[in-house]
């Protein structure tokens, strides 16, 4: 995910392995300290 914070871009990496399940933002949103941006399923937990 690449996050735009006083112009420039930040990468921001999970920290761990899955499956994104829900999109909290919205390009352009404001974005406050410490809110969850995506909901992860960790691949442990999914059932195939």
């Amino acid at each position: 995910m690449i996050l735009e914070a006083m112009k420039m871009q930040n990468e921001i990496q999970a920290p761990l392995s899955g499956t994104v399940t829900a999109i909290n933002c919205k390009p352009g949103d404001s974005i406050e300290a410490n809110s969850p941006l995506v909901v992860i399923l960790p691949e442990e937990n999914k059932t195939e």
